[in-house]
C-alpha cells in the first residue's frame, strides 16, 4: 500500500515537471536574409513546449507588435501571418509581407508573450538605383569661363555609388569630382560635350546624361535669350464630342523643354495617347517653334485650361488656352450708360448674365439675366448685346462683371469688370413734375383769360 502510494506521487510530480518544461524557439529563416523592392518575403519560427494559451508575437524593430498570433495589430495589407499548431506543444508561425517596400528593412522579432524572450532575424530591402541629373536643362547652356556645378542624385538601398564620365572623351584635368558632384572652375569650349553619370550598387545600376553647350559672350549670332510662349488665341471652343487642335509657340536660346498642364496639374500625354484621346505634334518655323496638342472625341472632363510652359536655364514662360463647350469669356465696352457685351460659344449663346455691385459691396449678389436671341449674332460662333444700365440701375457708382451661359453652362467671367457712374436721376425731370408745371401753367392762363 505504501509502495503503491508513493509511485502515485511520483507520476503526479513527473507530470507537474513536465508541464512546467520550458518552450524551446527555433528560427526557421536565416539571420540575414537580403530581398529585392516588390518581391514576397517570408519568415517563419518554429517552438515547442508551447501552451496551447500562450501567444506568438511578431514585433519590427523596436515598435508595438505587428501580430499577435493571428491577429493583426497594425493595418497593412501587405502582411499576413500564418500559424500551424499540431496540439500537442509544436506551433510554427510564418509571416509574409508580399510587395515588399524599402520601409521594411528593418530586424524582426518573434517570440511568446509567456516567455517575454524573442529571436531575430534581419532583413535587408535592396532598392535598384536611379539617378537624376541637375540642372534638369536639356542641353544645358554656360558662357565660357564661368563656374560649373552638375550634381547626380542616386537614390537606391544599399546607397548607390557615382561615376563621372563624359562620351566619346576623358574628363578634362581642370574637372574635380567630389561625390555627386562635378564641378567646372571655368568652363572652355573643349568641356563642351555630354556627360554621363553612372549610379550602381549591390542592386543594380542605372545611367542618366546631360548635354552641355559653352558659349561665347562675344558670339552675337548665338547670344542665349529667355523663353517666350504664346498662343494665337485664349479661348478655343469644342462641340461635345468633338476634336480641337491647341497650339503653343514658343522660342528662345537653348531651345526651351516644353511642358503641357490641364488646370495645374502636369498632363501625362503618354497616358491619354494610349487612350486614343490626345496626340502631340511638333514643328520648327523659321522664327519660332510651335506644339500642337490635338484633343479627339472631347467630353466634359477635357475642359478647362491648357498650360504650356517652355523652360531652358535662363527662364520660364507660360501661355494659357481655355477649351470648353461653354462659352468664352466676355469681351466688355462701354458707351457712356450703354454695354456692349460681346462672347464666343460653339453652338448657340442662351444669355448673358451681369452682375453689378456698389464699391464698398463684396461678391456679385445682384444679377440680371440679359437674353440672347438670333439676331444677336454678329459671326459663325460669335453674339453681341447691348443694354442700356440706365434701365435698372439707381444714381451712382457701380462695378459690373458679365459672364456668358449656353446648354453647357456658364463659361468664365469678363477677365475684369468694369466702373460705371450713372447719372443723377433727381435731377431729370420726371412725369409728375412735367404735369405738375403744364398744370400751373394752365392754371395761370385760365385765370388770365378769366381776368
Amino acid at each position: 500500500m505504501r509502495l503503491t502510494h508513493l509511485l502515485g506521487v511520483a507520476c503526479l510530480l513527473g507530470t507537474a515537471l513536465a508541464s512546467f518544461e520550458d518552450t524551446t524557439m527555433k528560427l526557421l529563416t536565416a539571420n540575414h536574409t537580403e530581398i529585392n523592392k516588390g518581391q514576397t518575403l517570408t519568415l517563419k519560427c518554429e517552438f515547442h513546449n508551447i501552451d496551447k494559451d500562450d501567444v506568438v508575437i511578431w514585433k519590427k524593430g523596436n515598435d508595438e507588435p505587428l501580430f499577435m498570433d493571428q491577429d493583426a495589430a497594425i493595418s497593412d495589407y501587405r502582411l499576413n501571418v500564418e500559424v500551424d499548431d499540431d496540439g500537442n506543444g509544436k506551433r510554427i508561425s510564418e509571416l509574409t509581407i508580399t510587395d515588399v517596400e524599402i520601409a521594411d528593412d528593418n530586424t524582426y522579432y518573434c517570440g511568446t508573450m509567456e516567455t517575454d524572450k524573442y529571436l531575430s532575424t534581419r532583413v535587408k530591402v535592396n532598392v535598384a538605383p536611379s539617378a537624376h541629373i541637375s540642372p534638369e536643362h536639356w542641353p544645358y547652356t554656360v558662357i565660357l569661363s564661368d563656374s560649373v556645378s552638375l550634381r547626380c542624385s542616386a537614390t537606391g538601398n544599399p546607397t548607390p555609388k557615382v561615376h563621372w564620365s563624359k562620351e566619346g572623351g576623358k574628363l578634362g584635368s581642370h574637372v574635380s569630382l567630389e561625390g555627386e558632384f562635378l564641378r567646372i572652375p571655368s568652363a572652355q569650349m573643349s568641356d563642351a560635350g555630354t556627360y554621363i553619370c553612372t549610379v550602381n550598387s549591390t542592386a543594380g545600376e542605372a545611367t542618366a546624361k546631360i548635354e552641355m553647350k559653352v558659349h561665347d559672350s562675344n558670339d552675337v549670332n548665338d547670344a542665349p535669350s529667355k523663353p517666350w510662349a504664346r498662343s494665337p488665341v485664349e479661348y478655343v471652343p469644342v462641340e461635345m464630342g468633338g476634336a480641337v487642335n491647341i497650339s503653343c509657340q514658343y522660342d528662345g536660346n537653348p531651345s526651351p523643354q516644353i511642358e503641357w498642364s490641364f488646370n495645374g496639374a502636369k498632363l501625362t500625354l503618354a497616358k491619354e495617347m494610349v487612350r486614343n484621346k490626345m496626340k502631340q505634334f511638333a514643328v520648327r518655323y523659321a522664327n519660332y517653334s510651335e506644339s500642337i496638342l490635338q484633343i479627339n472625341d472631347a467630353t466634359a472632363d477635357y475642359f478647362g485650361d491648357y498650360s504650356c510652359k517652355a523652360t531652358n536655364q535662363h527662364d520660364t514662360a507660360r501661355a494659357v488656352v481655355y477649351v470648353t463647350a461653354m462659352p468664352s469669356r466676355p469681351e466688355l465696352s462701354i458707351d457712356g450708360t450703354v454695354l456692349t457685351m460681346t462672347a464666343m460659344a460653339p453652338n448657340g449663346l442662351d444669355e448673358f448674365a451681369l452682375f453689378f455691385r456698389r464699391p464698398d459691396e463684396s461678391g456679385w449678389i445682384n444679377k440680371k439675366a440679359i437674353t440672347v436671341s438670333k439676331v444677336d449674332q454678329t459671326g459663325e460662333k460669335t453674339w453681341s448685346k447691348q443694354v442700356n444700365l440706365a434701365d435698372f440701375l439707381e444714381s451712382g457708382e457701380f462695378q459690373i462683371q458679365v459672364q456668358a451661359r449656353n446648354g453647357y453652362g456658364y463659361g468664365n467671367k469678363a477677365p475684369e469688370y468694369l466702373r460705371v457712374t450713372m447719372p443723377d436721376k433727381s435731377s431729370e425731370p420726371t412725369a409728375s413734375s412735367s404735369l405738375a408745371c403744364f398744370s400751373s401753367a394752365a392754371i395761370f392762363a385760365i385765370l388770365h383769360l378769366v381776368y
